[in-house]
């Protein structure tokens, strides 16, 4: 096959699904594109490599602090969104394998730059591939398979929307776990040069300096905690001798998800503009909205009800956007004084999992229950509910932060794990409610 019939084998007109085409064969194309740009809300897996690359075992003076890699993430999710909001009409147009094909070079390469970055120590490459065109990436891969399964299950569009989404909030759940795997195979411990007391240093200009045979060196002083996690003891580490292995996890994940995406990418089909499920009769009321007019994207953009959804989806997400990118940090910092025995590293880890868990379940959960009650009544559960729970976060945080009674522990991570399910539900639920109306 050349080059033009590749192309043109992306376009809408040629992936048009032919007479008994079962629709059931394009949702796990739908999950495993979700599943791959779902990671992302595994990144504050990397913040700890990331702000030890040059120390590894400790933050040397030049690695970058915790304030300059978080915003990676941010960056990625607010070009999420542009991506998404501008992709729809191109999508209309090209079909979803077309932008589907494009969300896997972004997503892929945005890996495959970052790694560069991290690799030369460039905070910027990083932004840009991950965060840039990465987040580009990830809204082009967002939206395809939403609009793709509407159209393939009209009869039943909160379920569909949940099919798809529910991957991309359970794509943590397995690059959380798959991320930490890979930093321990790709890393490397420094070089040790003995204990504190043993090795001469000084400070200069913020660095710590040891004396070798070979002439000084730039060090960190570790303590055992930070040395256990490479398998060293307490002491004194030359920088730059190791590798935290976030690079090379860069690049394998970028050319897995690449792969997998163009993959699920050519599976993709859409039906004829005649087609419909056998036996379904659209209904003259849908989802407990009394329009039936369709509206063109020109227009939506125009009326109030569009920027009003706009406005309610922003709140419901934007407390769980702010979380995710730091949960891992944040449990620990917040329990981990107060009760080291339970809040350990395995514990945040864990909670960072769980996080993707009910992500996963509530888009799932509430797009489905959309279906019967009503995409209005649904989002007045997100408001009502998430407006108690949002205001209980911060006693219990600073409950907890003072005092060791694990029930602050535990109303603060129940309290979490249920905004995380409306935030995912709230992603799940507003493309069937914008199609509704």
């Amino acid at each position: 096959m050349g080059g033009h019939e590749l192309f043109d084998s992306l376009k809408k007109e040629h992936i048009v699904a032919g007479p008994g085409f079962n629709r059931w064969r394009v949702p796990p194309a739908s999950i495993a594109i979700h599943l791959c740009i779902g990671s992302v809300y595994a990144w504050s897996v990397f913040n700890p490599p990331l702000t030890r690359q040059l120390g590894v075992v400790a933050p040397a003076a030049d690695d970058w602090d915790l304030g300059s890699v978080v915003w990676i993430f941010s960056v990625a999710i607010v070009f999420l969104g542009l991506a998404a909001a501008f992709a729809g009409k191109w999508l209309e147009d090209v079909g979803p394998r077309m932008v589907g094909v494009v969300a896997a070079f972004l997503w892929g390469g945005g890996f495959i730059i970052g790694s560069f970055g991290i690799a030369a120590h460039q905070l910027w490459l990083i932004y840009l591939g991950y965060g840039v065109l990465g987040g580009c990436g990830l809204g082009l891969g967002y939206v395809s398979p939403v609009s793709t399964l509407i159209r393939w299950f009209p009869d039943r569009r909160g379920m569909a929307t949940g099919m798809a989404i529910m991957g991309f909030g359970g794509g943590a759940m397995i690059a959380a776990p798959l991320k930490g795997w890979l930093l321990g195979l790709f890393a490397k411990a420094p070089t040790f040069l003995g204990a504190e007391g043993a090795v001469q240093t000084m400070v200069e200009n913020g660095r710590v300096f040891a004396e070798t045979a070979s002439g000084k060196v730039e060090v960190v002083i570790a303590s055992a905690k930070q040395a256990a996690a490479y398998g060293g003891e307490a002491g004194v580490y030359v920088v730059g001798s190791g590798d935290t292995g976030a690079a090379s996890t860069f690049v394998t994940l970028g050319i897995a998800y690449f792969i997998v995406m163009i993959i699920a990418a050519f599976m993709y089909r859409v039906p004829a503009a005649d087609w419909k499920p056998a036996g379904w009769t659209p209904k003259p009321v849908a989802s407990g909205l009394i329009t039936q007019k369709n509206v063109h994207i020109d227009q939506a953009l125009k009326t109030p009800q569009f920027w009003q959804l706009w406005v309610m989806l922003c709140f419901n997400v934007t407390a769980g956007i702010g979380v995710i990118g730091v949960a891992k940090t944040m449990m620990s910092e917040i329990f981990g004084t107060t009760m080291p025995l339970i809040v350990t590293a395995a514990f945040a880890s864990t909670y960072v999992l769980m996080i993707s868990v009910f992500n996963m379940v509530g888009r799932f959960f509430w797009a489905s229950t959309s279906d019967f009650i009503g995409r209005k009544a649904t989002y007045m559960w997100f408001f009502v509910l998430g407006t108690i729970l949002y205001l209980s976060i911060p006693y219990f945080a600073t409950a907890g932060s003072e005092s060791p009674s694990v029930i602050y522990l535990v109303g603060f991570y129940a309290a979490t794990m249920i905004i995380f399910s409306m935030y995912g539900g709230g992603f799940a639920t507003i493309p069937a409610y914008l199609a509704d109306m």
